[in-house]
């Protein structure tokens, strides 16, 4: 046998076992697609678009806590958490009674509007027992970032702006956030001004209405509680003295429950009951003096207001 058919025996042998790896190889490829569609983790995006980061850190902040209000930013804003209500499984929640807008945020201020009458100041603020913290620590400004409930006229799906209040657990008897209906001077901050709320008039009214959310995706009981002149102590120009076996700050008030979505609620003024622990006082819807929205003091809280009205 010559040596140039040795060499072209060689090469033909060669170009064998190349396409034969080529065969394999592809073999392999079609055997790891099909590894890859039965396994739905691999490779897996979200409706969003963008890789699947479960168990593993993608290097996104948008979990990063915000050093101007303490708040944990979990979302992708208002505008993309209204979109398409049908994609984004959006809950519509029902709509409310609304005979006078009390505050909407929409002002973005967080100031009272003055009413149909002008006869309301106030400002939003937040309270607690000063055994743990709560935000937002400066004034008090509607939070926008997951937007606001529906308009209370029915004009808009999501509105822009909500009060938002976020921290604990708490020591003693918990934190929350409200507004003084007639508070004179108070443009914000209105716990340090030298006058106390005054007493207001919602004896036109049958109840309070509003919407309310929790923003960590928790579902917890809270109180919406009127304090009133015959509720407050003598020493914050109230009526109430206490007295053994009663106390005073036994607001009149009543337990909702609240969870992720915003749903609406309509709290009659007849319905509110005070506490066993206080100094028994008949409920004057003519002496209201604050709205406020407390939580209790065993857990962490996110919780949103927005649309109140009184009805």
């Amino acid at each position: 046998m010559n040596r140039t058919y040795l060499v072209c025996l060689v090469a033909l042998c060669g170009l064998a076992c190349d396409l034969g790896t080529i065969s394999l190889d592809s073999n392999e490829m079609e055997s790891s697609d099909d590894e890859t569609s039965a396994d739905p983790t691999k490779g897996q995006t979200s409706s969003s678009g963008k890789p699947s980061t479960t168990g593993q850190d993608d290097g996104d902040d948008i979990n990063d806590i915000d050093d101007a209000t303490g708040w944990e930013e979990t979302g992708d804003g208002p505008m993309d958490d209204m979109g398409d209500s049908a994609d984004t499984g959006m809950v519509v929640p029902e709509t409310k009674a609304c005979l006078e807008l009390i505050d909407d945020l929409e002002s973005g201020t967080g100031l009272l509007p003055s009413g149909s009458s002008g006869d309301r100041q106030g400002a939003w603020y937040i309270f607690n027992d000063e055994t743990g913290p709560q935000f937002p620590t400066g004034p008090f400004l509607p939070d926008g970032f997951f937007g606001g409930a529906p308009s209370s006229d029915g004009s808009a799906l999501q509105t822009l702006y909500a009060a938002r209040t976020s921290g604990g657990p708490f020591l003693d008897w918990g934190g929350g956030v409200g507004f003084d209906l007639v508070h004179p001077g108070c443009t914000g901050g209105c716990s340090e001004l030298p006058v106390f709320p005054m007493p207001y008039d919602a004896s036109a009214f049958s109840g309070v209405s509003f919407y309310a959310r929790t923003l960590n995706g928790d579902t917890r009981d809270l109180m919406f509680n009127v304090p009133t002149s015959g509720t407050a102590p003598v020493e914050r120009e109230g009526l109430c003295v206490a007295q053994e076996g009663g106390e005073c700050d036994a607001h009149f008030g009543a337990s909702i429950r609240v969870g992720p979505d915003w749903t609406a609620f309509e709290i009659p003024l007849a319905d509110l009951q005070q506490p066993a622990f206080g100094v028994p006082v008949a409920f004057d819807p003519t002496t209201l003096l604050s709205l406020h929205w407390q939580v209790s003091v065993e857990s962490e809280f996110d919780l949103a207001i927005d649309e109140v009205c009184f009805y």
